[in-house]
């Protein structure tokens, strides 16, 4: 797995075998990206289910002013912080946090601050209802800043979950995966 953009591009990044890891593709990782290159200058970074912690490294290295990864597993956890450590000398300044606690837990903080992203790659095959619990989670807390996005990956095969609070503004299938960008009802 490498890094596919910014000051880090290139990069390798370290992995490991686990059922329940399912690595988010390069080119998956490079649309996610594009789609948000204005956006990620500067901005506060949420990376749920981060496994490795390849996206929130990719906001990073693309120009985030903090990042937030959120693994609930401890040995997927432990390379995500060895992967973090590791790029952490040319970190220019950035906030960087890596909490090894469940979404649901991390929902559930009142320290967490805000978010200008907040994406989320909840496991596909072990649990296919994660996703939905996702979005009500987001509504119900002030993790996301007002006008902020929430993007959603999930199976191609996946319906899109819906909520009362979110408006879908698009959605992008590749392959297997499918993203979907989200933002609360009435804001710009």
């Amino acid at each position: 797995m490498r890094i596919t953009g910014g000051m880090f591009r290139g990069r390798r990044l370290q992995s490991v075998q686990a059922a329940v890891l399912r690595p988010t593709q390069d080119r998956v990782r490079e649309a996610l990206f594009s789609a948000l290159a204005d956006a990620l200058p500067g901005c506060s970074f949420l990376d749920l289910y981060a496994g490795t912690g390849s996206v929130g490294i990719e906001a990073w290295s693309r120009g985030a002013a903090r990042v937030c990864w959120v693994e609930g597993n401890r040995r997927i956890f432990s390379v995500l912080e060895r992967n973090v450590r590791d790029l952490a000398d040319a970190d220019g300044g950035v906030t960087l946090e890596p909490r090894c606690m469940n979404a649901v837990a991390f929902f559930r903080q009142e320290q967490a601050g805000q978010f200008d992203i907040v994406y989320a790659d909840p496991p596909y095959a072990r649990n296919r209802n994660e996703a939905e619990t996702v979005l009500p989670l987001l509504a119900g807390s002030p993790l996301l800043r007002a006008g902020g996005l929430m993007v959603l990956e999930q199976g191609a095969d996946e319906a899109a979950p819906e909520h009362p609070a979110w408006d879908m503004l698009r959605e992008r299938r590749y392959g297997s995966s499918m993203l979907r960008f989200f933002r609360m009802k009435g804001q710009k």
